[in-house]
């Protein structure tokens, strides 16, 4: 296993040599360590953070990002590294521009074209609602009986709707 680690550390190792007078504190080194592996997907343990991932060489790489953090090394740098040992799969993110920028925005455009659909719908609803009180009012308020309300065109059919309504007033106990 430490050969393992240290072929890690080899592929991984700093590509700038950097002097101790620029070299970051240690609350630095460690913040940006931890950004950096808190935005890396692990290549070791499919589907979690490489923070996440409690395999040796998982392990091993978490202590090579954080020497070269130490080195003075930049967070994009150690990124950038990565990305060209293990590919883009590591990227826990996709990144804000090209494709990655659609993955960025298609939620919130969804997210505002749920909204927009939703309020148009209400208002139609909210129109329609009012459009059939109204017919129901000027319905009513035309005839106290609501099945001589509309007259039919056939005077046969008004005949036996008439009947019936004598029928329903004389069942109705009101």
């Amino acid at each position: 296993m430490g050969l393992l680690a240290s072929l890690l550390a080899s592929v991984v190792a700093p590509r700038v040599v950097v002097s101790q007078s620029s070299a970051p504190s240690a609350a630095e080194a460690n913040r940006t360590a931890r950004e950096v592996i808190n935005r890396t997907m692990s290549p070791f343990c499919p589907g979690l953070l490489l923070a996440n991932c409690t395999s040796l060489s998982a392990d091993s790489l978490r202590r090579a990002i954080l020497a070269r953090a130490e080195a003075g090394e930049s967070r994009k740098s150690i990124e950038g590294d990565l990305i060209a040992t293990y590919g883009e799969s590591v990227r826990a993110a996709p990144e804000a521009r090209g494709f990655g920028l659609v993955a960025w925005l298609m939620p919130a455009v969804l997210l505002l074209a749920a909204g927009v659909g939703t309020a148009v719908w209400q208002r139609r609803s909210a129109r329609a609602g009012a459009r059939a009180a109204l017919h129901a009012s000027a319905a009513t308020s035309a005839s106290p009986d609501p099945v001589l309300a509309e007259q039919p065109d056939d005077p046969e059919r008004a005949a036996e709707l008439e009947r019936l309504a004598v029928l329903v007033r004389q069942d109705d106990p009101r």
